[in-house]
């Protein structure tokens, strides 16, 4: 299991923003938890199943007073081959926006990367 929560004071930069006439900026607070199952104690780097969310705002709103809100899911996974040396991470995402006033997006997401150990 996994978890975090991050503040961030983005509003330090707000009276600046505001003034070159900007939007301006606010705090935001993320806040993040996952898990991740292993069918094969034994061999933990077969097939592990991972999942995670998170939420979070964002610092720069797109109108003053609104807030922009992002939420993601995740589940992924790895496999490890070439005698333990090289190993493929894998995740598909889905993330939603939402900064109110009919502005919002969605996105799916496919996260590869590649470990390549000496031996």
């Amino acid at each position: 299991l996994a978890g975090g929560v991050l503040f961030r004071n983005w509003s330090v930069a707000d009276s600046g923003l505001v003034a070159l006439g900007g939007v301006g900026s606010v705090n935001t607070t993320e806040w993040s938890a996952g898990v991740e199952f292993l069918p094969d104690p034994a061999r933990p780097f077969r097939r592990p199943v991972r999942l995670g969310v998170y939420r979070t705002g964002l610092p720069f709103p797109l109108l003053q007073g609104v807030g922009i809100n992002e939420t993601g899911i995740s589940a992924g996974s790895s496999l490890q081959f070439a005698g333990g040396r090289a190993q493929l991470d894998f995740a598909l995402s889905r993330v939603w926006r939402d900064g109110g006033a009919g502005f919002s997006e969605r996105a799916t997401l496919l996260n590869l990367g590649v470990t390549i150990r000496q031996p």
